[in-house]
Formats: structure tokens, C-alpha cells, sequence
């Protein structure tokens, strides 16, 4: 799998040669999953994960940064729900 930096990396040199809707819509993809793959690691790297489950993986993984474990300090449960609605706001446009 992919490291989310190399997925970053690849959207900005796919950026920087984009001359087409469809070039455009590729960098915002990449992007996309280079966010989504770096708050899965986030959400894995939490010392209590949330139980919170929903049927798609993206979705899933929404559910458990939203609704952070009851354990986690309140600092890390801002970032989580922070990174929840960043990564929602981001899903529709790729």
C-alpha cells in the first residue's frame, strides 16, 4: 500500500503537468486518498479506538474519528472529529 506522503507527493507532480477536467479530477483523487490514508493511520496510532462501525470503509473510519473513544484525552478528540469533517468535506469531490 501506498504511504498517504507518496500519495501526496504524487497529486502535486500530477498538479504541476494538469492541463484537463480530467487531470484535475486525478490530482483531487490522489489527494483525496493521501488524506484518507494519513487520518487511518492517525485513527490507528489512537492509545482507545472507537467501536462506532458503518458499512463502507470510508464511512467507518468517519463514524470512529467523530465519535472518538470516551478515554481519549480531549485534545486528541478535537483532532479526531476535526480530521472527521475535513475528510467529509474532501469525499465529494474527488
Amino acid at each position: 500500500m501506498a504511504e498517504p506522503e507518496d500519495l501526496l507527493a504524487q497529486a502535486i507532480k500530477l498538479l504541476a503537468a494538469a492541463g484537463s477536467d480530467l487531470d484535475y479530477r486525478v490530482v483531487i483523487d490522489r489527494a483525496y486518498y493521501a488524506a484518507y490514508h494519513a487520518a487511518r493511520q492517525f485513527e490507528e496510532q489512537l492509545p482507545y479506538r472507537s467501536q462506532a462501525v458503518h458499512q463502507s470503509s470510508h464511512e467507518a473510519l468517519f463514524q470512529r474519528l467523530e465519535r472518538p473513544d470516551g478515554h481519549l484525552d480531549y485534545g486528541l478528540k478535537v483532532i479526531s472529529k476535526d480530521i472527521a469533517a475535513q475528510l467529509r468535506m474532501l469525499k465529494p469531490l474527488r
